[in-house]
Formats: C-alpha cells, sequence, structure tokens
C-alpha cells in the first residue's frame, strides 16, 4: 500500500502539472512534464538499488522475460497473472509507442499530430501483442497437461479479443458496410465469452452452488456479487479502448478524455478482478499450477537470535 500510494501520489504531480501548463496554454512545457514522468517512473523500476522492492523488480524482470517469448517460456502463476495483467495494458502500451514518435517527428515543438513509418502497424502490434502471449500462454499449458479444458477454452477467450483489435485497426481502411457488423458481432460475442469465463472460471462461482464451497469464502459474501457486476459494467466500458476512435467522436466529449477515465477504470476492474482470481486459484486449483489442491497454513516459525 505504500509503494502504490507512493506512485499514485508521484504520477498525480506531474498529471497536475501537466494540466497546469495545457490551460495556460504551454502545450510544450505540458510535453516536457509528460516525459519527465515517464522516464522518472522508468528508472525507478530499473534503478539497482535496494529501494522500492528490488527483489520483486528482478522477479517481475524474469517473468515478464518468459513471458516475451511465449510458447517457449515458462507458464507458472505468476506467468499466467502477468500476462493477464497485461491485457488490459493493451491501450497504455500502445500510448508508449505514439509518445515516442511524437517525440522522434520534433512534432511536441510544434505541438502538431505526430506521425511515424507504417504507424498503424506498429499500434496495432503492440495492442495486440499481449492477447497473443496469453494466447499462445493456454496451448502451453495444454502441450503439458493434454487438458484441453480449461486450457483451449480459455484460449479461445484471447483469440477473440485478437480478433476484436484486429477488425478494431484496420476497420478504417476496409469499407464500413461490410466491417462494421463484422466487429460488432466479434465484440459481442467475445464479450459475453470474457464475462461468462471471469464469472464462472476466475471468480469461482461454481463454488456457491456447493456447501463446502461456500465455507472457502474468504469475503463477505455481498462482495461477490458486486464485484461480478460491476466487473460486467466496467469490461463493457474498456471495450472502448479497442474500437476505432471514429465510432466515439462528437461534440460534447473529447476522445482522449473518455479514454483516460475508462483506463482508470480498467484499473479498478483489473484490482477487483485479482482479490477473487488470486482466492479461487487457492482454493480451487483451476488450471493446476500445483500437484496438490490443498494449501496449508503457513506455520509459525520461531528463529532464535
Amino acid at each position: 500500500m505504500k509503494t502504490a500510494s507512493g506512485w499514485t501520489a508521484l504520477l498525480a504531480t506531474f498529471f497536475m502539472l501537466h494540466v497546469t501548463f495545457i490551460v495556460s496554454e504551454q502545450h510544450t512545457e505540458a510535453d516536457i512534464i509528460s516525459y519527465i514522468a515517464f522516464l522518472t517512473f522508468l528508472l525507478l523500476w530499473l534503478a539497482p538499488v535496494h529501494f522500492m522492492h528490488l527483489k520483486v523488480r528482478k522477479e517481475l524482470a524474469v517473468v515478464l522475460g518468459h513471458i516475451f517469448i511465449s510458447p517457449f517460456g515458462k507458464v507458472g502463476f505468476p506467468h499466467f497473472f502477468t500476462a493477464d495483467v497485461l491485457t488490459s495494458l493493451s491501450k497504455p502500451i500502445a500510448d508508449i509507442f505514439r509518445s515516442f514518435c511524437f517525440i522522434s517527428s520534433d512534432a511536441w515543438k510544434t505541438n502538431t499530430e505526430n506521425s511515424c513509418p507504417n504507424q498503424l502497424y506498429w499500434i496495432y502490434m503492440l495492442s495486440v501483442i499481449p492477447y497473443v502471449w496469453r494466447f499462445l500462454q493456454c496451448w502451453n499449458r495444454f502441450y503439458y497437461t493434454r487438458q484441453w479444458f480449461p486450457h483451449l477454452v480459455n484460449a479461445g477467450k484471447y483469440t477473440f479479443g485478437i480478433l476484436t483489435v484486429t477488425v478494431s485497426y484496420f476497420e478504417p481502411q476496409m469499407d464500413p458496410t461490410n466491417t462494421r457488423g463484422i466487429l460488432v458481432t466479434i465484440f459481442v460475442i467475445g464479450t459475453l465469452y470474457m464475462l461468462t469465463w471471469d464469472t464462472m472460471m476466475d471468480f469461482g462461482f461454481r463454488r456457491f452452488f456447493t456447501a463446502a464451497g461456500r465455507k472457502q469464502c474468504m469475503y463477505p459474501r455481498w462482495m461477490y456479487y458486486y464485484v461480478s457486476v460491476c466487473n460486467a459494467v466496467l469490461r463493457l466500458t474498456w471495450s472502448l479502448t479497442l474500437i476505432p476512435k471514429s465510432w466515439l467522436v462528437n461534440k460534447y466529449l473529447q476522445v482522449e478524455v473518455v479514454l483516460l477515465f475508462v483506463c482508470l477504470l480498467e484499473i479498478l476492474r483489473r484490482g477487483q478482478w485479482t482479490l477473487l482470481r488470486i482466492e479461487n486459484e487457492k482454493f480451487s486449483n483451476i488450471e493446476k499450477y500445483r500437484n496438490e489442491d490443498f494449501v496449508p497454513k503457513m506455520p509459525k516459525i520461531i528463529v532464535d537470535d
């Protein structure tokens, strides 16, 4: 909580400075603040000194390395879990590329729209790659376990994520009369697929139908229903970032403002998902990352100085 609070306070400070310069129409200074913020967070994460949980940062780097070489990397609980979180960062990852384009093209000096060679394709690749990693991880688990359920069924969920991103990014270049219906169909089926998986598999709502399962619940009963409803609403909201911006353009709201709040809501959704997903994995072991279903309580160990 201390780490999260500190990073949030630092980000809020940079954000308010950026807004202050924008309001005063000092756009170049506002852009510089954004770059300083990005470099500050990057240096804090990469700094090889004993602060900000150095051991955890090293472990995270190793986990990311296994994710990047999917399906050949190791797929344990940390690897799947981190890759799932990366799917929520699909939009921010693409925005990082846009920022580098903005700097490299000197667009920030003239406050004009940035443009890089093959920009659309690079943005598409960075947006879709988290879903591809997770898809390949599912096939990795199927290869070693030979269990089509849940691994291949889970891979189907990420297939729809890949299709949604693909059609949405290339829709402006195609005939809208043909692609609009395809995109809506993929969007609806994929969203229902993901919602069903979240509720029944990730949250483990099947446990509620058995007395033994209900005894395993670590949180108040109302919380499970609240998170399920909230997850459904926020997942629909988050999906707005995957559709073409032209669908959101209107005279009342700026697209960037809408996407900003949608990304903030996704942080809330993913945080709630994390609580129930880890609890369900502890009791259900649904994807068989452990050889034993039962996880004993950690004993208290007294060590003499």
